[in-house]
């Protein structure tokens, strides 16, 4: 849970080029536009497409889903 809770820190939410989760699909994307009401995201890790999301069911990856990934953790905010 503090792993969730630092990766929410200083999250820009309409920024785009972010690494993201749908929740609601379990799929791993990177964040490509906020219109205000959904999310535009394009699939990574093996998935493709571009599909729209609601804001509540996006969230930034965890370190640990970072990690699994083969990616470094977030950097921290200063």
């Amino acid at each position: 849970m503090a792993d969730m809770m630092s990766a929410w820190s200083g999250w820009t939410k309409d920024r785009s080029g972010s690494l993201v989760v749908d929740e609601a699909t379990g799929r791993f994307a990177v964040a490509m536009d906020y219109n205000g009401v959904t999310y535009t995201l394009a699939g990574v890790g093996g998935t493709t497409g571009e599909w729209t999301a609601r804001p509540g069911s996006v969230r930034p990856v965890t370190n640990e889903e970072r990690r699994k990934m083969g990616l470094s953790p977030r950097a921290q905010q200063c």
